[in-house]
């Protein structure tokens, strides 16, 4: 969304500072463009906020973005509700352990190719897991 439109903020050019600051609510402008020396200043950020927020809120509604994000957090959530009701059961099964095992793991670690202890020593035992699984099946079936 941010390559359609600019971003629903503004660059404040403050006296007191080194360095600009950025605005987000007309409250903000306030805070920091204080005093009659800054009243024409303020209305012009004020007037191009409006602008970029509408532009903003055009454009999402157009791609979708905030009804995606909301979508996405409530999967988010519906689906750690499920992990924290799997853990919860008592395994049944190793493939009902490796389950629970694949739940910790990915929704554990920090990333999938994360290299510290212990998560390859956590993958490698879900691996072993599986690989037990798909032996007792395969000597299971006949041929």
């Amino acid at each position: 969304m941010a390559r359609e439109v600019l971003p629903a903020h503004v660059m404040l050019e403050i006296l007191e500072r080194p360095a600009p600051v950025f605005a987000q609510t007309d409250e903000e402008i306030h805070h920091w463009m204080k005093g009659p020396h800054y009243k024409k200043a303020r209305l012009s950020a004020k007037t191009e906020l409006a602008k970029r927020r509408a532009a903003w809120n055009a454009a999402d509604i157009r791609i979708g973005f905030t009804k995606a994000k909301r979508a996405e957090e409530a999967a988010a959530d519906r689906s750690a509700q499920l992990s924290d009701q799997l853990l919860d059961l008592p395994a049944s099964s190793v493939a009902g352990l490796a389950a629970k095992l694949h739940v910790v793991i990915t929704d554990g670690q920090p990333g999938p190719d994360n290299g510290e202890f212990p998560w390859p020593q956590l993958r490698s035992i879900l691996l072993d897991l599986v690989r037990l699984l798909n032996t007792r099946q395969a000597a299971a079936d006949p041929p």
